[in-house]
């Protein structure tokens, strides 16, 4: 710790460099000019000092140690200006004029993505992405971003880190109570700093706009959809600001019922176990949040958010008929019926505190508790024999972050620390009432984890076209793995975690270069020593002595005018991956479980399309493409994945928008699974009323009925086939309402990742 503030101060006094700084904003409504572009030439105009760009408040900084000089500042539709710099760092608020010759083609020609050292940015206030109904729906459309069924993944990168006003996301189904109309703009950062875990490969961050006005708003809610049920779903939302003080709360149901039918077969040795079943079932998650935010001269601002989620019951049916051949001849064939509840409840607390001492130097505090206590049960009947278990899980988590942000040297210095401790206890029974013949046993184990860890990180901009920074990330890790008293294990890493890019950008071209070393923790549920039958033949379980995987991985993107480019190449040690083995010696038992494989390596390279033509049709065409160099137990798992999409956006008049998303995907491996061919097609209408005050859409989802999840795998000596039309076509209806739109400012930031792990 000694070191550590040592090296803050020394920091700070290093800090010798003047700074010439000020705001851009519209001279008409006084609104900021994000993105503006600000140059600080010699008094002879003949060569460039500094450079810099706006921020989202206009808020630009020019590090140099000549204070004498003219500052140029244009933003496309305005009128460029020009001011006199002779010693007066501080030029207060410059004001632009909008250009009426050319504002016709600012329409068309303005960026909706802009390319930056860490990602993507992706202004959604004010385009036709504001429109689209919910933050999914707007994550739906934007560059690198997948989003199927729930599962949100960044291409190349994995699932993100998602983060609303810097709170972290707990679950997606937060997505669906931001509606787009809220939504600023989007950050995708493909290229982490140190400041986040190691464990994080990719962020989405979204932000809200900035409040309008004072008193009462909020909005109301409602969606249906039709699939082989009726589900529906509501969110009320208000928002009280009076001053500085944000008073805000939300409350979200939702009844989702599903039915969808599920295929797998199994082979080894003479056997052949196939099993047909009809899955069904529903949720009914409530969620709800209250919190408050405080703000004072843009200074100081702390808060606090408490958010519950509610989820009682949620009975789900498992309707199969088992069929076993042996040497092709059946020999067996019975039904049976495996009827399971869950219910969970969550409380979760993120308080956070930031200070800043002055434009450029800020603290920022955040501390996280969560308590997490989930409740399974699963009857399961074949024939005359039942099977009854029971699952308890418990975990809590308590963390806390601190980040001191200045300027050094030219540059902008980054560091801080962050602590979390989380336990997770599971206790699996079979209860004394079970008939049916099986291998299992009760299990319980614990697993705590204490982690500190120290991050710093250097960024410099080199004049107009460079950009570069370098960092890196201390991490220690006590884990402990207890199943009883006889049997505990105990285990300390340390680890160092380095980071560097380096960016160039001149008119249209944009190009960086990154290279990141990161650690993949195992989620708690792959540690879990207990083992559940899915079937008498199928068993699924985890594997407590999963260790950590190690990623290094090189990253060069390009983008040029409406055209962007993602390459990507990973190591990684100690990959985990899940496999089919014979369980415990079993001739006629399988089970699917994590292991780690020594070496993994991937390319992958992705390239995004977004141009606008006609001045109404906004496509996106993205191809992707995914090459693995693995093998496991010495099999390869080696042809490349290809995924196309097609994106179409067509903003109509009289506040009519018409979209259509197709998506091809060619058979290939993903990890060591065999992915099936796999096309879908999904088409939208948005109508807006009353100024966008009422939004209805009107969705359908796998029009043609074309899209399953389908797959196939053969690991030691079992081939494994799974197919399941998770969705068939689904037709959606969402209405909301807006009044008096207030958005809270809340500021926190979640303080650990671990998060995640639960």
């Amino acid at each position: 710790m000694k070191i550590i503030l040592s090296f803050i101060l020394s920091c700070l006094s290093a800090v010798s460099i003047a700074q010439v700084y000020g705001f851009v904003k519209e001279k008409d409504s006084n609104t900021s000019l994000e993105y503006a572009n600000i140059t600080f030439v010699t008094p002879d105009d003949t060569t460039i000092i500094a450079y810099a760009v706006a921020d989202s408040t206009g808020y630009f900084k020019l590090n140099t140690s000549n204070t004498e000089g003219k500052v140029k500042i244009s933003y496309l539709g305005y009128k460029s200006q020009e001011v006199v710099v002779n010693k007066n760092t501080d030029l207060g608020t410059i004001l632009l004029q909008k250009d009426e010759n050319i504002l016709g083609e600012v329409t068309i020609k303005a960026k909706r993505y802009v390319r930056t050292p860490k990602g993507l940015t992706v202004n959604v206030n004010n385009t036709i992405l504001g429109k689209m109904g919910d933050a999914k729906d707007v994550l739906k459309h934007i560059p690198f971003v997948m989003v199927k069924n729930d599962a949100i993944s960044v291409i190349g990168k994995g699932e993100p880190v998602i983060y609303i006003n810097n709170r972290k996301l707990l679950d997606n189904d937060e997505l669906k109570q931001i509606q787009s109309s809220d939504i600023k703009k989007i950050d995708v950062i493909t290229n982490p700093g140190t400041e986040y875990d190691a464990t994080v490969n990719a962020v989405i961050k979204i932000y809200t706009s900035r409040p309008v006005g004072e008193g009462l708003g909020g909005f109301i809610n409602e969606g249906i959809r039709s699939e082989r049920n009726i589900s529906h779903n509501g969110t009320a939302s208000l928002n009280y600001r009076k001053g500085g003080l944000d008073l805000f709360g939300s409350l979200n149901y939702s009844r989702y019922n599903y039915e969808y039918n599920q295929r797998t077969t199994t082979r080894f040795s003479t056997l052949e176990i196939e099993d047909t079943s009809v899955i069904s079932g529903n949720t009914t998650p409530l969620n709800s949040s209250l919190g408050f935010n405080y703000q004072k001269d843009d200074k100081l601002s702390f808060g606090m958010e408490y958010k519950n989620l509610y989820s009682p019951k949620n009975p789900g049916n498992v309707s199969s008929e088992l069929t076993a051949r042996h040497n092709s001849i059946r020999r067996f064939s019975e039904k049976t019926n495996d009827e399971r509840r869950q219910s969970n409840k969550r409380h979760y607390i993120n308080g956070y505190f930031n200070y800043s001492f002055s434009e450029e130097t800020s603290i920022q505090l955040n501390v996280d508790y969560l308590n997490l206590r989930k409740k399974e049960s699963q009857d399961y009947f074949a024939d005359e024999d039942a099977m009854f278990t029971n699952t308890i899980s418990n975990n809590k988590l308590y963390a806390g972050k601190l980040k001191f942000v200045t300027p050094m040297a030219g540059g902008t210095l980054n560091t801080g620390l962050e602590g979390s401790y989380s336990n997770n206890d599971n206790d699996y029974k079979i209860l004394e009432n079970t008939t049916i013949d099986n291998e299992l046993s009760n299990s319980k184990n614990t697993a705590k984890t204490g982690l500190f860890s120290a991050f710093v990180e250097y960024e410099r901009a080199l004049g107009k076209n460079w950009n570069v920074s370098a960092g890196g990330r201390f991490e220690h890790e006590d884990f402990k793995y207890i199943q009883s008293e006889e049997d505990e294990t105990n285990t300390i890493h340390n680890a160092f975690f380095p980071s560097a890019s380096i960016a160039y950008e001149s008119g249209d071209i944009n190009l960086s270069l990154s290279y990141r070393y990161t650690a993949i923790r195992p989620g708690y549920y792959s540690l879990r020593s207990s083992t559940v039958m899915w079937n008498p033949y199928s068993y699924g379980g985890g594997t407590p002595d999963l260790k950590n995987t190690q990623k290094n991985k090189l990253s060069f993107s390009m983008g040029w005018k409406d055209l962007q480019l993602n390459v990507d190449y990973g190591i990684f040690t100690n990959y985990i991956i899940h496999v089919r083995d014979m369980y415990h010696g079993s001739d006629s038992i399988t089970i699917f479980h994590p292991t780690n494989i020594k070496d993994y390596q991937y390319l992958n390279v992705t390239a995004v399309y977004s141009p606008t033509l006609f001045k109404v049709w906004k496509p996106v065409f993205t191809v992707d493409i995914l090459k693995q160099f693995v093998t496991y137990n010495g099999q390869n798992y080696n042809k490349p994945y290809v995924d196309l999409m097609l994106e179409n956006t067509v903003d109509l008049p009289h506040s009519f928008i018409l979209g259509a998303d197709i998506e091809l995907s060619f058979r290939g491996n993903d990890g060591i699974q065999v992915e099936y061919s796999k096309f879908n097609f999904d088409a939208y209408c948005i109508k807006t009323f009353f100024k966008d005050k009422l939004h209805v859409k009107l969705a359908v989802e796998n029009l043609f009925n074309t899209y399953y999840d389908g797959w196939y795998m053969n690991t030691n000596g079992i081939y494994f086939d799974k197919w399941t039309d998770y969705t068939r076509r689904i037709f959606s209806l969402s209405v909301k309402y807006t009044f008096n739109p207030a958005k809270k400012k809340y500021k926190g930031e979640a303080a650990s990742s671990e998060l995640s792990r639960f």
